[in-house]
């Protein structure tokens, strides 16, 4: 059995480096057509507010075209510290720059099993020193 509590808590505090009392933001997609399993987005969000943070989560419908990040979404992310995108969202906008003080993570695990995997559980620094 692999440890997604071990993939979420490398994703909070080796990753995003969330520190209790942060506010700490989900998009998650939703809909038929989302390639993220929803299951996923409960499982972080319950493990951010064990570790502290106050956590919000947002659904969004995938849009095939985005040109920037919305108003009403610079807005939203605004109040944040962390902004995790478990959405195709993220990926459309992950050369965008956010507002000021938000930092954005763009996650490329689909569901509960990748985030437990040896990808998800990987140590991020090192990831980040081989880049």
């Amino acid at each position: 059995m692999l440890d997604i509590e071990l993939g979420v808590k490398n994703l909070l505090q080796t990753c995003a480096g969330a520190q209790p009392g942060e506010r700490f933001l989900i998009i998650e997609e939703e809909g038929d057509s989302s390639v993220f399993d929803s299951r996923l987005a409960e499982v972080v969000s319950a493990q951010a507010s064990r570790f502290g943070l106050f956590v919000e989560r947002l659904p969004v419908r995938f849009q095939p075209e985005v040109n920037g990040l919305p108003d009403w979404l610079t807005s939203t992310v605004s109040d944040f510290d962390h902004v995790l995108f478990l959405s195709r969202l993220g990926d459309q906008l992950r050369f965008t720059r956010m507002p000021d003080g938000t930092k954005p993570i763009v996650s490329f695990v689909l569901d509960r099993e990748g985030m437990a995997s040896p990808l998800g559980t990987a140590c991020y620094k090192k990831f980040t020193e081989l880049k």
